[in-house]
This record gives structure tokens, sequence and C-alpha cells, in this order.
């Protein structure tokens, strides 16, 4: 599977997002939630762990779908070419064949440019609601490394008031 743009992004700032809450968690206590930066980085990674769990179930429904109609689409094929192989049979007459003919490759030509169109949009939907998912992900990186970083800043600087102190 080609690595988008998006799923890059995702990446990257999920990283970053983990690198600067670990570095926080290094000199940060509790901010006023009460949450330690560590518990910053268990909120990414469950938000993390459940993205990918959606992206995975959403893969396997799209599979699923895809698959179903692939089948459906590849029986009808079939009965249509078993039923074109008894009418042309049954032709006494060249122009009766060449309407069957005709008639058995409009037919194909019109199942094939559904079956992909609807094949294209399956995958379209899939593409469309895991890039979603990787935004709500990203988003949710960059919330909480922001919070991260202010727990960290806060913790910083209550550290060199009681320095001073």
């Amino acid at each position: 599977m080609p690595t988008t743009t998006a799923t890059k992004q995702s990446r990257k700032a999920a990283t970053s997002a983990s690198e600067t809450i670990r570095e926080a968690g290094r000199t940060a206590g509790a901010n006023m939630w009460g949450l330690s930066l560590s518990a910053y980085e268990d909120l990414f990674q469950g938000q993390a762990f459940s993205a990918a769990q959606k992206m995975q179930s959403m893969t396997l429904d799209f599979t699923k779908r895809c698959l179903e109609k692939q089948t459906d689409f590849a029986m009808r094929r079939w009965n249509d070419d078993l039923e074109f192989a008894s009418s042309i049979s049954e032709c006494r007459d060249p122009k009766d064949a060449t309407e069957a003919v005709q008639g058995f490759y409009n037919r194909m030509f019109d199942a094939y440019q559904e079956h992909f169109t609807s094949q294209s949009e399956l995958l379209q939907n899939c593409v469309t609601e895991s890039l979603s998912t990787a935004d709500e992900l990203r988003d949710t990186a960059t919330e909480l490394g922001k919070e991260a970083g202010k727990t960290a800043e806060k913790a910083a600087n209550d550290a060199g008031k009681a320095k001073a102190a």
C-alpha cells in the first residue's frame, strides 16, 4: 500500500508529539488537570491504537465488500456467457446471430462499466475515510504535543523558581 503525504505527515506529527512528550516528561510533574507527561503519551498511544484499529476495520470492510461485488459480477458475467452460448447456438439466420452477438457485447460493456464504477467508488470511500482518520490522529498528536509542551514549560518554570528560592 503506497504511503500518502497525509500518512507521512501523520507519522511525522505522531513522532514529534511522542518525542516532545518524552523530553518534557524528564523534567515535568503534573499539570493543572493532574496529568503527568507520561499520561499524555498514554493518551496519544491510545489514540494511535484506536486510529489503527479503525483503519484496519475499514480496510477489512472495504475488502469484503469489494470481493462480494467481484464475486457477484463474475457470476453474472458467467451466466450471461452461458446464455449467450445457448442463444447463439439456436440462431438459424446470420442476422439473428449478429443481433445476439451485438446484444451480448453491449450488455458486457455495460456490466464492466457499472462494475468498475462501483469498485472505484468503494476505493474512493475507503481512501477518504483513511485520510480522515489520519487527519484526526495528526490533530490529536498536535494537541497533545502542545499540552505536553505547556506542562513541561510550567514544570521548568516551577523548577527555576524553586532553585531561586
